[in-house]
């Protein structure tokens, strides 16, 4: 994933962010470090095994 972040070319990326409690904070922090500018999905997804228990499902990513 670096290589292709650090090619300089234009990139898109969709992550998934709802498998682990910190994939949302963890993936923004990483994607803003890069340089790179991110939406998110509007709606949460609903979980009841560990908190947070309501998280972004998806995270859209472009240079």
């Amino acid at each position: 994933m670096k290589q292709l972040i650090n090619s300089g070319n234009k990139t898109k990326i969709a992550i998934c962010t709802y498998h682990k409690p910190n994939d949302y904070k963890d993936i923004t922090d990483y994607i803003s470090g890069v340089g790179m500018t991110y939406s998110t999905s509007k709606n949460y997804m609903l979980f009841d095994d560990k908190k947070p228990f309501f998280r972004r499902g998806l995270i859209r990513a472009i240079r």
